[in-house]
């Protein structure tokens, strides 16, 4: 059984190693958020709360419930992109056309994406708008290549 979903696999490659790679990347980045600057054995996190309440705190937002409701929403919305594209690969394994959780993945990838490229701009982060700018066209373009629009 364990061969027979591998050859599912080796069937289409590129697109299992590209869901797996944005798997991974929206684990970490949660993960990231979980662990919130804490050093835990292999793991360094950031303190994004702390990198908020002083992005917040520029523009005259002080309110702790305001600023981590912000950071809850979005790293909700990364566990959600981290399904959808864990779900897609899941689908592969199982036989079934990941297409559908894919697109669904990158839609939320890209709308996330834009949010944090709005807050670079915002808190005049401009060398993370161009990092957030090339991760949103990195997963517009593994959707793209790997489902070509035929129209």
């Amino acid at each position: 059984m364990f061969r027979y979903k591998l050859q599912r696999i080796r069937q289409k490659p590129l697109l299992a190693t590209t869901l797996f790679f944005w798997s991974i990347y929206w684990l970490f980045n949660f993960l990231d958020k979980f662990f919130g600057g804490e050093k835990v054995s292999f793991w360094v996190g950031k303190d994004r709360l702390t990198q908020l309440t002083s992005f917040f705190g520029e523009i005259g937002v002080t309110n702790p419930l305001v600023i981590s409701g912000i950071l809850i929403l979005i790293t909700l919305v990364e566990i959600l992109a981290f399904y959808f594209y864990h779900k897609a690969l899941i689908n592969i394994f199982k036989g079934i056309n990941p297409q559908k959780y894919f697109l669904k993945a990158t839609v939320t990838s890209i709308l996330l994406f834009s949010f944090f490229v709005a807050g670079d701009v915002v808190f005049g982060e401009r060398g993370e708008v161009l990092e957030h700018t090339i991760y949103a066209v990195l997963a517009l373009t593994s959707y793209l290549l790997l489902y070509p629009n035929k129209d």
